[in-house]
């Protein structure tokens, strides 16, 4: 038996083996959150666009990564007097991201930015990891606001990540 073969085997006997219908459920599960995420936030944007503080708008972006290639994601533009604020995803696969008091977040999977300029807040998207479909939605934390800790995505964790952005 070939050095190759015997790795595949050995491989395949750890379970490595790559299913494109898992990769494509994982993919559909991260656009699933993203859409209740951003219905969550213009849910929670919603008495300020009624008061003319903010206007929303339902945007797409591209995004591109080596298990899926390129696809849409949804993202939203907040714009108040003087200024645009994007909710932007960045991406399924997380290494680990870095908080501003330099934690290290592990075992999220998915990212999103929301950005003024440069200063940025994170939100990490975390999921049951039982091995079958994710029926539970997955949970959002927010990093990097004003006081570097990472907490629940909540209506005034929001309100206090976006007063930080508009200083």
């Amino acid at each position: 038996m070939s050095s190759m073969q015997q790795l595949v085997d050995r491989l395949a006997e750890q379970g490595y083996v790559a299913k494109s219908d898992d990769l494509e459920q994982q993919q559909q599960e991260w656009l699933r959150d993203l859409d209740n995420l951003m219905d969550t936030l213009e849910g929670w944007l919603k008495p300020g666009v009624e008061k003319g503080v903010f206007r929303v708008s339902r945007e797409q972006e591209t995004l591109a990564e080596e298990d899926w290639g390129e696809y849409e994601t949804p993202a939203l533009r907040i714009r108040t007097f003087a200024s645009t604020i994007r909710v932007r995803p960045r991406g399924l696969r997380i290494l680990g991201a870095i908080t501003d008091s330099n934690e290290r977040v592990v075992g999220a999977r998915g990212r999103v930015d929301i950005t003024l300029g440069p200063a940025r807040v994170m939100l990490l998207r975390f999921v049951e990891s039982d091995g079958a479909s994710s029926a539970t939605p997955a949970s959002w934390k927010l990093v990097g606001d004003d006081r570097n800790e990472t907490k629940e995505l909540t209506e005034e964790a929001l309100a206090e990540a976006l007063e930080s952005l508009l200083g």
